[in-house]
C-alpha cells in the first residue's frame, strides 16, 4: 500500500506532463492553461513580426475566449443529436435551464483540447468529444434532474450504443475585434518613468478625452498597475525557495506569517500600458527581476524568520546567485470609476457599473475534492493514471457546483447568470480546467478510493463575466 500511495503522489505531480500526449483521455484539470502558454510560446516564434503585440494578459484572454466559444459550439452540436425519432437533445434540455447548466458542467470532462494556434490578432482551438460518452452523461442528467416524460434515461443509453465510435469536433476562435479594440502596448518615453496616454493612437486618445476626466484617467491607470502587482504577488507566493518549499510556505513558518508578499515587489516597474479605444479600461504590464525578489525575501527573513532551516537559507542564497537577469511579469486590468465618466452611452455605463461591483470572492481560492475507484491489484500503471485523471475531473465538476451559489451583485447568483447566458455557462463550466492539484492531497482512502483536491483562484473568473455580460438576458442587480 505504501508503494502504491507513493506512486499516486508521483503520478499526480507529473499529470500535467503526461496527459497532453495521451490522445484517448480528456485533458485533466491541471494542464489546460499551462499547455496553452507553452504552445503559445512555440507558435510565437513561427508567426509574423507583429506577434510581439500580444501581452501576457491578451494571450491568455484570447485562449480562454476561444475555449469558451469551442464549448458553446460543442453544446450546439450535442443539441442536434436525435434521442428518439421525434425528440432531439434540444427538446430534452428545453425542460429547464438547470438541464442546460448540468450539460455544460459535464462537457469539459468529456472533451479533449486537440490544439491551439496563435495568430497576430486571434487564437483558435479544436475540441473532440466521444458521442457515446456524451450520451451516457445525458442519461445521468436525465435520471438525476429530468422531470418531463419526453425521454427516459434508457433512451440515452440506447443512443450511446447506436453511436459507438462516433465523435464530435468543435472549433472556437477568439474575436479579432476584441484585440483590435486595444491600443498597441505603450512603453515609457525616454526620460519618463511611466507610459502616457498622450503616446497612444489618435483615435484612442480622442475617445478617452471625450469620456473620462483627468482625475479618472489617473485613477484607472493606478488601479490597473495595482492589479498587475497583485497578480505578481500571487506568482511570487508560488515561487520555489527549495524543491519542496514555496515562498508561501517559507513565510507561513515565520514569526510574521501575515506578511504582505507585495513588500517583496519593491523592485518592480511598469513596462507598458494599453488603452481600450471603445471602453474605459486600462491594461498595465509590470515585471520584476527574480534576483530582486529573492534578495527582498532574504532581507525580510533576517528579521522575521531567523529560525528558518539552514538548508532553506542556502537554497535562497543559491537562487540569488543564479537569478541573473531573469524576470517575472503580470498584467492587470481596471475600469474607470463612473463618477469620472462624461458623455457616456447607456451601454458604456452598464459595463462600467458591473465592473465596479467587484465581489468579495475575487480574492478567494476555491477548493473541491474528487474521487475515483482504485484499479484492482495487478492492473497497469496506466490504469492508475487514468483513475487519478478521473478523480481530477470529478473534482472539477464539484468545483463548478460550488461556484453556482457565488453572489454576483446583491440579488443575483452565478447560477442565475449561467442560466441566462450560454457563453457564461461555457466560461464558468470550463474554468476548473485552469485548476491545479493541491500538493499532498492525493491519497488512497480506507475504502480503497483515490481522492485528491484541486484549487483555483476565483478572481480571473470575474473578467469573463465582464466580457460576456452583453450576452446575458437578465439584469444583474
Amino acid at each position: 500500500m505504501e508503494k502504491r500511495s507513493l506512486f499516486i503522489l508521483t503520478m499526480a505531480a507529473c499529470l500535467c506532463a503526461t496527459a497532453a500526449a495521451d490522445a484517448p483521455d480528456t485533458q485533466p484539470a491541471t494542464t489546460a492553461v499551462r499547455a496553452a502558454t507553452t504552445q503559445a510560446a512555440t507558435s510565437a516564434a513561427a508567426t509574423s513580426a507583429s506577434q510581439p503585440q500580444w501581452t501576457e494578459q491578451a494571450k491568455r484572454q484570447a485562449y480562454l475566449d476561444a475555449r469558451t466559444r469551442a464549448f458553446v459550439d460543442l453544446a450546439a452540436q450535442v443539441r442536434f443529436l436525435s434521442v428518439t425519432p421525434k425528440v432531439t437533445v434540444k427538446d430534452f434540455l428545453a425542460e429547464s435551464t438547470d438541464l442546460e447548466t448540468a450539460l455544460m458542467i459535464r462537457l469539459p470532462a468529456l472533451a479533449k483540447i486537440l490544439d491551439e494556434q496563435y495568430q497576430p490578432a486571434k487564437c483558435s482551438l479544436t475540441l473532440v468529444a466521444d458521442v457515446p460518452a456524451l450520451a451516457e452523461a445525458l442519461a445521468d442528467i436525465c435520471a438525476a434532474a429530468y422531470k418531463g416524460d419526453k425521454v427516459k434515461a434508457g433512451d440515452f443509453k440506447k443512443l450511446a450504443a447506436d453511436k459507438k465510435g462516433q465523435i464530435l469536433l468543435a472549433a472556437g476562435e477568439s474575436a479579432p475585434e476584441a484585440q483590435e479594440a486595444w491600443s498597441p502596448p505603450i512603453e515609457p518615453a525616454p526620460g519618463e518613468n511611466e507610459p502616457r496616454l498622450t503616446n497612444a493612437p489618435a483615435q484612442t486618445l480622442a475617445f478617452w478625452q471625450e469620456h473620462c476626466n483627468a482625475w479618472g484617467l489617473r485613477k484607472v491607470e493606478q488601479d490597473a498597475y495595482k492589479d498587475a502587482l497583485s497578480r505578481l504577488a500571487r506568482r511570487v507566493r508560488g515561487m520555489q525557495i527549495s524543491p519542496k518549499v514555496t515562498v508561501a510556505d517559507f513565510v507561513a513558518a515565520s514569526d510574521d506569517p501575515g506578511v504582505d508578499v507585495s513588500k517583496f515587489l519593491r523592485g518592480s516597474r511598469e513596462t507598458a500600458r494599453r488603452y481600450r479605444s471603445d471602453a474605459l479600461f486600462v491594461e498595465s504590464a509590470a515585471q520584476i527581476r527574480l534576483r530582486s525578489v529573492y534578495m527582498s525575501i532574504r532581507s525580510w527573513s533576517r528579521m522575521h524568520n531567523r529560525k528558518a532551516p539552514q538548508a532553506q537559507m542556502d537554497a535562497l542564497e543559491e537562487r540569488i546567485l543564479k537569478g541573473d537577469d531573469e524576470v517575472i511579469s503580470a498584467t492587470g486590468v481596471a475600469a474607470a470609476a463612473i463618477k469620472h465618466v462624461t458623455n457616456a452611452s447607456p451601454e458604456m455605463l452598464k459595463r462600467l457599473s458591473l465592473a465596479s461591483m467587484r465581489p468579495a470572492w475575487m480574492g478567494r481560492v476555491e477548493r473541491a475534492e474528487g474521487t475515483a475507484a482504485q484499479p484492482s491489484v495487478g492492473d497497469s500503471d496506466e490504469s492508475l493514471r487514468k483513475a487519478i485523471q478521473s478523480a481530477a475531473r470529478d473534482a472539477g465538476r464539484a468545483l463548478v457546483v460550488k461556484v453556482l451559489d457565488l453572489p454576483v451583485g446583491e440579488q443575483t447568483t452565478m447560477r442565475e447568470l449561467m442560466g441566462a447566458s450560454e457563453p457564461i455557462r461555457a466560461w464558468v463550466a470550463a474554468y476548473p480546467l485552469d485548476a491545479r492539484v493541491v500538493e499532498g492531497s492525493q491519497k488512497i482512502g480506507d475504502d480503497g478510493r483515490i481522492t485528491l483536491t484541486i484549487e483555483v483562484e476565483l478572481g480571473p473568473m470575474w473578467e469573463g463575466l465582464l466580457r460576456y455580460q452583453d450576452t446575458c438576458t437578465i439584469m444583474i442587480k
